[in-house]
């Protein structure tokens, strides 16, 4: 309902927007209040009401058609998303095995190589045995990361549209 009408008496509303404000007894009559069941609204009457709160409401966001695209940026930044999160895993794992192997941990680690690394390690002190065990909870998330990039990367393929040549 336009504000201007809201600011007179609902007597001197115009019919129509009189049968808009009609509300059953718990509720309080005004704008946005749905008209008793009874009282079916036509669309006619929907899209006019609509169309004149859009009218008088600047602050509205637009309405605009999402498509293919919005949807692979959507994948798209989440998978770079984890794929950071992968790579600083794999940079702090790397930092603890740096700790706990004597001559440190070798370049290029992957979850199966440092799966085969933490599995030789014997910790020496409770220091070392706190650093393996991070170790072991940092190659959990490393593999749950690479699972769900490779999922996100399934998902991308399967929602891509096909093209016709």
């Amino acid at each position: 309902m336009p504000a201007v009408w809201a600011a007179r008496s609902p007597s001197s509303w115009p019919p129509r927007a009189r049968t808009w404000s009609t509300c059953p007894p718990p509720c309080r009559p005004g704008p946005g209040c749905w008209p008793p069941a009874e009282t079916a609204k036509p669309d006619a009457g929907d899209a006019l009401h609509v169309a004149q709160v859009a009218l008088f409401r600047h602050d509205l966001r637009p309405v605009v058609q999402e498509d293919q695209t919005t949807i692979l940026r959507l994948l798209t930044e989440r998978r770079d998303d984890l794929v950071h999160e992968r790579t600083r895993v794999l940079n702090r794992l790397h930092a603890v095995l740096r700790d706990l192997l004597p001559g440190g941990a070798p370049t290029g680690l992957s979850a199966d190589k440092a799966a085969a690394l933490t599995k030789d390690i014997r910790p020496i002190t409770a220091t070392d045995n706190c650093r393996r065990d991070i170790a072991r909870d940092l190659l959990a998330d490393l593999r749950r990361l690479d699972r769900q990039v490779k999922a996100d990367r399934d998902s991308t393929i399967s929602s891509t549209p096909a093209r016709r040549l």
